[in-house]
């Protein structure tokens, strides 16, 4: 069954989406200017950081939908 999402829980989806593209612009930005060694130290901390922030993310979504589904 589909539900209708309020505006106010389309708003925080909306605000999830933002947050998923900066984590991901801040993965980028965090490694653009790096190379060799130096990129491959980063990338695993980056990486590890960037997945945090998406799973913390998905939580809330999950979370929102959920609650809207009436899980």
């Amino acid at each position: 069954m589909t539900t209708a999402l309020d505006p106010n829980a389309r708003r925080r989806l909306r605000e999830l989406d933002e947050r998923t593209a900066r984590a991901w612009g801040a993965y980028h930005e965090s490694l653009r200017d790096l190379e060799g060694q130096e990129y491959n130290d980063a990338e695993s901390r980056c990486w590890d950081r960037l997945q945090r922030k998406l799973r913390e993310v998905e939580r809330q979504r999950a979370e929102l939908t959920d609650h809207r589904a009436g899980r």
